[in-house]
């Protein structure tokens, strides 16, 4: 067995490019990274904006757009960090795979049990397996960073939508109240 071979698929990852690069031959593009204004920070993390019944409606609508902008860049990210954390998981499959073949054919006498313990405490395995909880760490952390933003949007286009009912009841108890003093 090569083990510069399985070294070599712990260290390059190339799943996730190879998938960028056919998305791109397909004609599809990216969102682009989407600048957040001063305004939506607090500590360098994302904010939800403040009192949102309160915002005028130019600002509910910028606010929207930013937020469903940063939305479509982090859903490529998520994906791409997906990408990541699947090649990473097949990759320590199959160190675990090839290690243990390998001393199944050392270790003749040995149990599988104590195969499966050897291997588990072997060089490549545990770079493996702490590469792919690393990548699963990242990806998950996306995940929920972009759930956040989603739960801005959702906020947002509530207040809009509460906000518009508000307005069309005004303007209609204007429209009855002016009715009945033109009697």
């Amino acid at each position: 067995m090569n083990f510069d071979k399985v070294k070599d698929k712990i260290e390059n990852f190339k799943d996730r490019q190879e998938a960028i690069n056919n998305v791109k031959k397909e004609g599809l593009r990216f969102p682009a990274r989407v600048e957040i204004p001063e305004q939506f920070l607090e500590g360098g993390m994302l904010k939800s904006p403040e009192n949102v019944h309160e915002l005028p409606s130019g600002d509910l609508g910028y606010h929207l757009n930013t937020f469903t902008q940063l939305a479509a860049y982090y859903r490529a990210v998520v994906a791409a960090l997906d990408i990541d954390y699947t090649e990473a998981k097949r990759v320590a499959e199959y160190t675990e795979a090839m290690v243990m073949k390998k001393l199944s054919e050392e270790k003749t006498g040995e149990t599988v049990t104590e195969l499966k313990s050897i291997r588990d405490t072997h060089e490549l395995v545990l770079k493996a397996k702490e590469k792919k909880d690393k990548k699963r760490a990242n990806y998950k952390m996306a995940e929920a960073i972009l759930e956040g933003v989603n739960d801005y949007i959702f906020l947002i286009s509530r207040e809009i939508t509460r906000s518009g009912t508000w307005s069309m009841q005004e303007g209609r108890e204007e429209k009855v109240y002016s009715r009945r003093d033109n009697r």
